[in-house]
Formats: structure tokens, sequence, C-alpha cells
């Protein structure tokens, strides 16, 4: 059972304790995540069943959910909208479930070889929000296959970078033309003192790639 549906199930268990039967309850995420992460909006039904006033049922409610551990803040809005958010540690205790879960831990008989790209930026530019999505999500696939019994090997590919240290290059030569490393006898046998910094490099990758796209002598 997974933890929404199990959340459910709780509080339905205790709107029978109090007295109120009901068929389902079903927590869906909050349409205003300010006041919580998920909201129940079955008052309003449960207590026109039972003829009774939807806000104070749900005020009712909201005390009773406050005594367990589960639940961080609970809150009620406008007619009864019940708005719950979880505690931390329930959620850990949660993961720990699965990860001991006897169909979690079943030998696999026919385990297979998986390989998961999970990475690709572009070496030119800087990293940003999307990269660090995209390595957690590809870290967690990996993780959950290796406790389902798979041999799994994780990859961040480059890619193709030979192309945008080529811009790179050329835009630097463009704007320092007399540089030692542009010169003809250039052995490479010392360092290279280069008048540019990393905000620099941010700007000449985008810059670069502009020209190329719009120069194909420039792209050649």
């Amino acid at each position: 059972m997974d933890f929404i549906k199990k959340e459910e199930q709780l509080i339905q268990n205790i709107l029978e304790q109090m007295g109120y039967e009901t068929n389902k309850v079903s927590l869906v995420p909050s349409s205003k995540p300010e006041f919580g992460e998920y909201q129940y909006n079955g008052i309003m039904a449960l207590a026109k069943r039972h003829q009774q006033n939807p806000q104070e049922l749900a005020v009712k409610l909201n005390n009773e959910l406050k005594n367990y551990p589960e639940f961080e803040k609970v809150t009620v809005a406008g007619p009864g909208f019940i708005n719950i958010t979880f505690q931390n540690e329930a959620l850990l205790k949660y993961c720990e479930e699965l990860l001991n879960s006897k169909e979690l831990i079943e030998k696999n008989e026919n385990p297979k070889k998986i390989i998961i790209d999970y990475g690709g930026p572009n070496v030119a530019k800087i990293l940003h929000v999307g990269h660090l999505r995209s390595a957690n999500i590809g870290e967690a696939l990996k993780r959950l296959a290796k406790q389902l019994g798979y041999q799994v090997f994780g990859d961040v590919h480059l890619g193709d970078y030979g192309l945008q240290m080529g811009m790179v290059m050329l835009e630097i030569k463009t704007r320092y033309p007399n540089l030692s490393c542009f010169q003809p006898n250039f052995q490479g046998d010392y360092v290279l003192d280069l008048p540019i910094n990393n905000e620099d490099l941010i700007e000449i990758y985008p810059t670069a790639s502009k020209k190329a796209k719009a120069d194909e002598s420039i792209m050649e």
C-alpha cells in the first residue's frame, strides 16, 4: 500500500471511530500548496449525509488528526476543506519500510544489465537546476533498479563537446588574436595566462554559438 492510500485508510478509520460511515476517503494534492501538501474535500458530502454543519464536522476531524504524529500541520479552510502536511519523519519511515519490504528484496530470477544515462550537460555552458533534477531522478532510478536485483550502470554522458570547444576557442581567438597560443610558432611548452575569467566564459559560448548558426563560414 502506498503512503497516501495508507493515510486515506487511517483517516477513514478515524471517521468511523467518530461515528461517521464513509465508503472512501480520498486525498488530493492541494490546490494551494501554501496551505498544505494534500487536502481532503469529502467533509461536505459526509456532513450532508449526517445532517451536520460541514465546518463543525471539519473542525472535529481536524482536532482528531492532530493527535497522530504523521501529520505535521492540519488546518480547516472555507466551508470544510481540510489541508494536510505530513511529517518528514513519517515519509522517511515509509521509505524504510519499502526498503525492507519482502517484495523488494526477493531474489530476482531474471536479472538484467541496465545502463541509465542521466546527465548530458553542455560542457561549454554553466549548469542549471534542470541538471540537478535529472541527476536526482536518474540516481533514484538506479538505486531502485539495484534494489530489485538488476546490475545497473549509471552514466553522465558529456556528449559531443568538440564543436562547443571549437566555438569557444575561435571566439577567444577573434577577441584576442595576439595571444601566444594562436601564433604559428607556439609549442605549448609553458603555462598560458589567459585574459578571461569564468564570467567571460559564460558569455563567450552563447555569443560564439549565435555567430556560428548565422554564418556557415564561421561554423566551418
